[in-house]
C-alpha cells in the first residue's frame, strides 16, 4: 500500500526522480508490495544496481521514500509528488 503523508510540488524533483517515484508506486498497483533492486533494473533496462541505489538514498533523503536496507520490499512513499 502506498502511504501518502505530505504534499509537494513536482517541480522540485528531477525528471529522473519522478520517474522513479511513478514506477514505485505502479509497481506496487500492480503486484501489492514494493519493487527490489532488480525490479529496478528490469524496468528501467538498467544493467548495474548502482545508480539504483543511488537514486533511491537520494529519494529517502528527500522524505519521499521510506526503506529498511536489510530487507527487500520495504519501500514506502510518504510524500506526494504530483
Amino acid at each position: 500500500m502506498v502511504e501518502v503523508h505530505q504534499m509537494t510540488t513536482k517541480s522540485e524533483l528531477t525528471d529522473t526522480q519522478v520517474k522513479y517515484l511513478e514506477f514505485i508506486a505502479r509497481y506496487i498497483k500492480e503486484n501489492g508490495y514494493a519493487p527490489t533492486l532488480r525490479d529496478f533494473l528490469e524496468g528501467f533496462n538498467y544493467t548495474s544496481t548502482n545508480g539504483v541505489q543511488e537514486m533511491l538514498d537520494r529519494l529517502q533523503q528527500l522524505g519521499y521514500i521510506k526503506r529498511d536496507p536489510n530487507k527487500a520490499r520495504t519501500l514506502v512513499i510518504t510524500k506526494e509528488w504530483k
